[in-house]
């Protein structure tokens, strides 16, 4: 409650304080028509919405004090590097999302970040992903798409011929093993190593058949589309 009172105080509703294109435009509707009631409920709305978009800002700039890379993100991530491999960032969201991928650190371990709402072409276009491709030089096929959305990630990089691997965790309810596009299943990120045979298996589950290449030729694959939702930030550490 204390929060409240100190970011969306609703007893003064001039819109001075406010200020803003957007209350100044209301308050003039209203008195153009002359209307007491609706002068006071337009600046009432103006009012409110500005104070939520503060208290909202507020919000998130505590919450970014404890958002951090989990460690199995951060392993993997590492591995891949050792490895030689490019690593990019495929997202949809808003331009916001860069201040999340600057605060995990994803910004230092990768090799370039693609937003749906800065690039223009929101996941599944197979403008983003082949954007992504051309950022680390390579062609679409030899990239690995890591995902965790069957539309968006699996369905739209398998379209432009990229190799797949679909994340399961993270839904709530059970996934079937296989999908259409994915050229392998993995329940977690561990599993990915294994899978691209850099590292043996140690607790994953991965099979021979669930391997997408043979160890020796795995320098020549570069990873660069990695998207695993909220899954790679863990909060209140």
């Amino acid at each position: 409650m204390a929060f409240l009172q100190a970011h969306l105080p609703v007893h003064d509703m001039s819109p001075r304080r406010d200020g803003g294109e957007a209350a100044t435009a209301a308050v003039s509707r209203a008195v153009e028509f002359s209307d007491a009631p609706s002068l006071h409920a337009c600046v009432l709305a103006v009012s409110l919405e500005r104070r939520v978009r503060r208290m909202v800002a507020a919000c998130y700039m505590r919450l970014r004090r404890h958002i951090a890379l989990d460690t199995e993100t951060r392993r993997v991530l590492e591995t891949l590097r050792q490895a030689n491999l490019s690593i990019g960032v495929v997202t949809n969201g808003s331009p916001q999302k860069r201040h999340t991928i600057h605060l995990l650190g994803l910004d230092r371990m990768t090799s370039c970040i693609f937003i749906s709402a800065g690039f223009g072409h929101p996941k599944p276009d197979g403008a983003i992903f082949r954007a992504a491709a051309s950022c680390v030089g390579v062609h679409p096929a030899r990239v690995l798409v890591v995902g965790d959305r069957r539309c968006d990630d699996i369905w739209g990089a398998h379209a432009v011929g990229m190799t797949t691997a679909w994340l399961r965790r993270g839904h709530r309810r059970p996934l079937p093993r296989a999908v259409p596009g994915a050229d392998v299943t993995i329940d977690v990120l561990d599993e990915l190593i294994a899978a691209l045979g850099l590292a043996p298996p140690s607790s994953s589950s991965c099979t021979s058949e669930n391997q997408l290449a043979p160890a020796g030729e795995q320098p020549t694959r570069q990873l660069v589309a990695w998207e695993s939702g909220e899954g790679a930030a863990r909060h209140g550490r």
